[in-house]
């Protein structure tokens, strides 16, 4: 640190890789390609009578597979293709789909996820850091350091120069 900056403890002392991995965490949550419908309501983007005949089944790689009920809802979905890709991308920075694949077939039930993957974000766990030289042992402090900590006023400021004085090697 240079002159004059103040220093900011982490998150959790303890931890502190703990409060780096519950932000990345939160970040992801909010990307929509990690959210368990990323695309949003089906029948908000293709209209409530085609969410009844049709669903997204799953995205991957830009490409969202569409499951019809049968081929005439396949090849009304088909003719609608480029309008469902404008409202499915609308608002966003990227193109979150870039393809769409219809395929006739069984419907899924409704409010199964479009990324079954999403659930993996709560499972993150953020690993435990190394550290790189062993802890010091505490040891007693002198009564010159005792009577430096009694003059500082600030008691979380005594709190970490007591921490720091009791790991210090005491010179002879």
């Amino acid at each position: 640190m240079r002159h004059g900056q103040q220093h900011r403890g982490s998150i959790t002392d303890s931890e502190p890789s703990a409060g780096l991995g519950e932000l990345v965490r939160m970040m992801l949550k909010r990307h929509p390609a990690f959210s368990a419908n990323p695309i949003g309501d089906w029948a908000d983007i293709a209209g409530v009578q085609v969410a009844h005949h049709s669903a997204p089944k799953e995205l991957k790689n830009g490409c969202l597979l569409v499951i019809c009920h049968d081929s005439i809802w396949k090849h009304h979905l088909e003719m609608t293709r480029e309008q469902l890709l404008i409202e499915i991308n609308r608002g966003r920075s990227q193109p979150l789909v870039e393809r769409i694949k219809f395929k006739i077939g069984e419907l899924p039930e409704a409010d199964q996820p479009v990324n079954p993957n999403h659930r993996l974000l709560n499972k993150m766990v953020p690993k435990r850091l190394r550290r790189s030289h062993p802890k010091l042992p505490k040891r007693p402090l002198t009564d010159a350091e005792e009577e430096l900590l009694r003059k500082l006023p600030d008691k979380e400021l005594r709190a970490m120069a007591r921490r720091i004085l009791s790991r210090t090697p005491v010179e002879e």
